[in-house]
């Protein structure tokens, strides 16, 4: 037997179905629905009135720890559970228990459960309300009728709503009603803190907490640059190694004036080494400071004071700081220093140049730049960012920094150009042409004169030497160079040349005729240009201080050619004037000049001044010219004299000569002396000559010193009699018969001595010093050796000394001759004199006589 369903909605459940029955389970399913929405309503605001305030417990608790909203991400989370949940628990609790289907079947059973008087006879009449009459006996039909008819009868008693249990319904309702009544209250007393719930939770906003405080940071960039707010959205770039300064700014709620100012400002970091904390410094009302020195890698950092703590945490990104890698200078230097034009690394911060050097100074930073300032003096150039275009000027400032002058300047003369054809921009690399010269201070003037125009600035810069330039990058970082790389462009200014000269084989006593040589040498920084002769000749009273006339010039046979940095003085063998005896390669090393080309001629008692003079080939600030020192100042004597004057020195020389021999002989003798002091002592049988050999005093090494010392000597006295006979030559007082008495009787036989006889004596002093070593007795060869080297170098030296003295009659001969001559000339001077008072006294007159005393009259007798 199938069981009949009486509809959901209500309607008739079945033709055998009486309607009263059919009422009473279709009151039912509507209560039983009924029940369902309260109850399930009821749960759901129970469990999102829970929600919301479990939501303000953990946002207030949050907030009491961390000083923070919740998370947005947090709270999107807890409402999309909480809406989630709630969805949940609405179809949970209404939603499916309202769309099941209700069976009569099931309807009956619960009212048999609930009602035991219907007596089964409920279902039974539904379940039997679906058999055909046809299948039923009489008997049958009669008692389905009857049980019908009871139950009819019993439905109409029954109260539908003793089936449901109320306490559940009940605290269900209650659980709403409390938890709403209390959402009201808190929304009645403290409407903010709904409004705040609201605002986090509902419309999630970021910040939603009233707060006492804002703490507002900025980083301090020095004096020099604006401060820098700081963003938590973006990380601030800070140069390595730099102090990190902050700027922290307490403002206030102006909607509370009864807070208490705050005190307290505290900086949480984190960093790859390790977190810290710490306190900042106040600076004045509402203002503290934070420095973290020194920073070399990133840094989090939050900053909590009062009821404030940022949220999101601020970042700084340690950088590299923009500095000049190098600087390479591409020189073009002036054409009189013959130098071609190069590249030159700049080492350091000085470099030396030429002055009026056209420079290309070429500046190299580690990171791209967006702005550069170049400073020196009172002068400035700025390279800038200009919405992304390079915006260039060169301004002159006054002494408090303020700029007075400004000219534009192209930037193509700073900027190198990109590939694609335009500036590149921003580049590592700065272009700056200068100008190093004695001029820069007109440049400048005529670049900021009054018609300089307004056009822009297109020739290098005029760059004053020896000024400090100062060079400072902006990178695309914002970040300023932390110290401006400095360059200073000595400027080297183009020097006089020099001259370096001396007087060989010839004196300050000249003849008439005499041929002065002049060696040395002329150097010049980048190159002699000309050299010549100037001379004057003036009265033999006049001193060297007290030239002053005119100087005559005189050009050289050999004038420097090829702007040489060195010039020898020098002169070609076929120019040396005159004498083929000066015709040597020693006498090509010097330049000459003839007196005998002076006109007029010079006369005796005059002087000769002569000097050389250099000129270098500037042609930007010079040329130079110099003037040798001391100059030359030549007596001119007769030849007379001036061969006395040559026998005062040869007979100074024989003189010397004289001592070195009695050295020599005296370091003989010594040696003799300790030859027979050995000799005696390896005589000696009695074992006594132990005692006196051990008294005995080796002069081996007190004679190598004596030799070499008297070796020395008899050098200068060879180089005297050379000046000697030089000096002949040069003034044109020699004959050949001198030339070779000097030559062959003192000269040759001196160069022997000096280069053979001589080293024959150190070889054998020095032999007799190494076996005599460490207080040994040295061999009486040994001594035998030295002694006959000095012998023999004695025998040589006295037969050139004898050579000398062969002219010492006639030397004495001379020397009286000159005196009786000066004597001579003393006399008639004085002679002259005395005629010139008498005729004086003459005509004074008698009165003049009588007054005057007799004077005795010179006796005009010659002296023999």
């Amino acid at each position: 037997m199938s069981s009949t369903t009486v509809p959901f909605a209500g309607g008739s459940p079945g033709d055998g179905v009486p309607s009263a029955v059919a009422d009473v389970l279709g009151g039912l399913k509507r209560r039983i629905r009924l029940y369902i929405a309260v109850e399930g309503t009821a749960m759901v605001l129970v469990l999102l009135a829970a929600m919301f305030w479990i939501s303000l417990g953990l946002d207030f608790a949050w907030f009491r720890i961390s000083r923070l909203e919740l998370p947005v991400w947090f709270r999107v989370v807890f409402d999309v559970l909480v809406v989630s949940g709630a969805v949940v628990a609405a179809v949970g609790w209404i939603g499916l228990r309202w769309a099941r289907r209700f069976r009569a079947r099931g309807l009956a059973l619960v009212l048999e459960r609930r009602f035991p008087e219907l007596d089964d006879r409920m279902i039974t009449a539904i379940e039997m309300a679906d058999l055909n009459d046809d299948e039923l006996t009489p008997l049958s039909r009669a008692m389905l009728d009857r049980t019908l008819r009871d139950v009819v009868e019993a439905s109409r008693q029954l109260e539908v709503g003793d089936v449901f249990q109320k306490r559940p319904l009940r605290r269900a309702v209650l659980m709403a009603v409390g938890l709403l009544i209390s959402i009201g209250g808190l929304a009645v007393a403290e409407s903010d803190v709904i409004s705040r719930w609201a605002d986090g939770f509902l419309g999630l906003e970021e910040t939603y907490w009233p707060r006492d405080y804002r703490l507002v940071v900025t980083v301090v960039r020095g004096p020099s640059r604006t401060d820098v707010p700081i963003d938590s959205r973006s990380p601030y770039r800070h140069p390595r190694g730099d102090d990190l300064v902050l700027a922290i700014e307490v403002r206030p709620d102006p909607s509370r004036p009864d807070v208490a100012p705050l005190t307290d400002v505290e900086v949480t970091y984190r960093q790859a080494g390790g977190s810290g904390r710490g306190v900042c410094s106040q600076r004045g009302p509402h203002q503290f400071r934070f420095t973290r020195g020194g920073l070399l890698e990133d840094l989090t950092f939050w900053v909590s004071g009062g009821d404030y703590i940022n949220r999101h945490p601020y970042r700084v990104r340690v950088v590299d700081p923009p500095t000049v890698e190098q600087i390479v200078l591409d020189c073009r230097y002036p054409e009189y220093t013959g130098i071609a034009p190069a590249r030159q690394k700049v080492q350091g911060v000085q470099v030396d140049l030429p002055l009026e050097t056209d420079v290309s100074l070429q500046a190299r930073t580690n990171k791209l730049f967006v702005g550069v300032r170049v400073e020196f003096d009172n002068y400035r150039l700025v390279l800038e960012n200009d919405n992304n275009t390079p915006k260039a000027w060169f301004e002159q400032q006054a002494e408090d920094g303020q700029s007075v002058r400004r000219r534009a300047i192209d930037p193509k003369l700073l900027l190198r150009n990109s590939k694609e054809g335009g500036l590149e921009w921003p580049t590592r690399l700065l272009k700056l042409p200068l100008m190093v010269g004695t001029g820069s201070a007109k440049g400048l003037d005529r670049i900021f004169g009054a018609d300089a125009g307004t056009e822009e600035l297109s020739e290098p810069i005029p760059m004053p030497a020896d000024v400090q330039m100062r060079i400072s990058v902006l990178d695309t970082d914002d970040i300023l160079s932390r110290d401006p790389s400095r360059l200073t462009i000595n400027g080297i200014v183009d020097q006089p040349p020099e001259i370096e000269t001396a007087l060989k084989g010839i004196g300050t006593e000249v003849t008439r005729i005499a041929r002065i040589p002049i060696s040395g040498v002329v150097r010049d920084d980048y190159g002699v240009d000309e050299v010549h002769f100037e001379y004057q000749v003036v009265d033999g009273n006049t001193r060297p201080d007290q030239i002053g006339g005119e100087w005559l010039k005189r050009s050289l046979t050999r004038p420097p050619s090829g702007r040489p940095r060195e010039f020898p003085l020098a002169t070609a063998r076929e120019d040396i004037p005159r004498d083929d005896a000066l015709k040597t390669p020693r006498h090509e090393q010097a330049v000459w000049f003839d007196l005998r080309q002076l006109s007029p001629e010079p006369t005796v008692g005059q002087k000769l001044v002569i000097t050389l003079v250099a000129t270098d080939a500037d042609d930007k600030n010079g040329p130079h010219a110099i003037r040798s020192s001391p100059i030359h100042v030549f007596s001119i004597v007769s030849n007379e004299d001036l061969q006395f004057s040559l026998i005062q020195k040869e007979l100074r020389l024989r003189q010397r000569f004289e001592q070195v021999i009695d050295d020599v002989e005296r370091t003989r003798k010594n040696l003799q002396g300790y030859r027979r002091q050995v000799d005696d002592a390896n005589n000696s049988t009695d074992g006594s000559g132990g005692e006196d050999g051990g008294e005995q005093v080796n002069p081996a090494e007190r004679s190598i010193n004596e030799v070499i010392r008297g070796h020395n000597e008899t050098v200068a006295i060879a180089e005297g009699f050379a000046d000697i006979r030089d000096e002949l030559i040069n003034n044109g007082i020699h004959t050949q018969q001198t030339l070779t008495r000097i030559d062959e009787g003192v000269l040759n036989p001196l160069q022997r001595i000096t280069t053979e006889d001589y080293t024959d004596v150190e070889g054998a002093l020095r032999a007799l010093a190494r076996v005599s070593r460490d207080g040994a007795t040295p061999p009486l060869t040994a001594i035998d050796t030295a002694t006959d080297s000095l012998q023999s170098l004695l025998e040589r030296m006295r037969r050139v000394l004898r050579e000398m003295q062969k002219l010492e009659t006639y030397q004495e001969a001379l020397k009286l001759l000159k005196q009786i001559i000066d004597d001579e000339e003393k006399l008639l001077e004085k002679t002259r004199e005395e005629r010139k008072r008498d005729l004086i006294r003459k005509l004074n007159g008698p009165a003049s006589q009588g007054d005057s005393k007799p004077e005795k009259k010179p006796s005009t007798e010659k002296k023999p």
